[in-house]
């Protein structure tokens, strides 16, 4: 059976099924992988010799009220089939105290991130360096990042397989969250509570790179935005400018330097992302988005 998992799981696209827990990119991560690994085994033969003592006991009384006779009571075996559950799950336990028992590693400070759900985006604000951005959460790898998890409206859960279990964020509470990524990468997260109409869209992507890489992608995202250099002959970047000031982007959407909207994800370096509309499209999509 556990051959099987992994077999189904090796022959699904990841292009199409990105989320997996048996990619992971954490130390917590990789422990319960571990776990899972090694309990599976033991889990299933449990459940193979529940199965056949049932199947056998069932049989046995069958046969003995055929019979006329009444079951005889064996106080050992009773009393072994007793203790062996006790132990079974004794030895399913054993790995599981052992890792929450185990002394926590020394903390560094850690990179503090308020993470906000929107129906029907993720909104990463970094008060540490006075910016906020949408749908792509950036980490530096092997330094541990602080979330706080809160919602703007209803129940969100925000789950990223490779990094660790979901996080619910009911309304109207804070939660946090700490981990540490230990390779780079892109992992695929999304929403794993049913928050309306596009709860289904309600991706993001957790961008682990390396500490110079992120320091770059910060000063990029703490810059405002880049005006348009072909405003003299009206070329298509200051088009694209106008009608994002005189129409009603600018009533949602803040483009630091540019426009204040409160409401919609903050549009000032979008096109450093891979994807918009929280994560439905690529960037560079050529689908007409009206």
């Amino acid at each position: 059976m556990l051959a099987h998992a992994y077999l189904a799981a090796g022959l699904l696209p990841h292009d199409r099924f990105p989320q997996t827990t048996t990619e992971p990119a954490t130390a917590w991560m990789r422990a319960a992988l571990r776990l899972w690994e090694t309990q599976a085994p033991f889990v299933v033969a449990a459940i193979a010799l529940v199965l056949g003592l049932l199947v056998f006991t069932t049989l046995r009384m069958r046969a003995q009220r055929a019979k006329d006779a009444a079951p005889a009571v064996n106080s050992p075996l009773v009393a072994l089939w007793t203790l062996l559950p006790l132990v079974a799950i004794a030895l399913i336990a054993w790995p599981v105290l052992q890792a929450r028992l185990a002394p926590p590693a020394a903390r560094e400070p850690a990179l503090k991130i308020h993470v906000i759900g929107h129906q029907w985006w993720w909104e990463f604000q970094y008060p540490e360096h006075g910016f906020a951005t949408a749908t792509e959460l950036h980490v530096p790898v092997g330094k541990p990042v602080e979330l706080t998890l809160e919602s703007a409206d209803v129940q969100h859960s925000l789950w990223i397989p490779a990094i660790g279990p979901r996080e619910d964020v009911p309304p109207l509470e804070r939660r946090s969250f700490t981990f540490t990524a230990d390779r780079t990468g892109s992992f695929k997260g999304q929403c794993a509570e049913l928050c309306g109409a596009s709860h289904a869209h309600m991706h993001l992507t957790l961008v682990v790179q390396e500490p110079a890489a992120f320091d770059a992608w910060l000063a990029n995202q703490r810059a405002p935005y880049v005006a348009p250099t072909d405003s003299v002959g009206a070329g298509p970047y200051w088009r694209g400018k106008r009608v994002f000031e005189m129409h009603a982007c600018r009533g949602c959407h803040t483009v630091r330097g540019l426009t204040e909207g409160p409401i919609g994800p903050d549009l000032t370096h979008f096109a450093s992302r891979s994807s918009i509309a929280g994560g439905m499209f690529p960037i560079g999509c050529s689908r007409r988005i009206s």
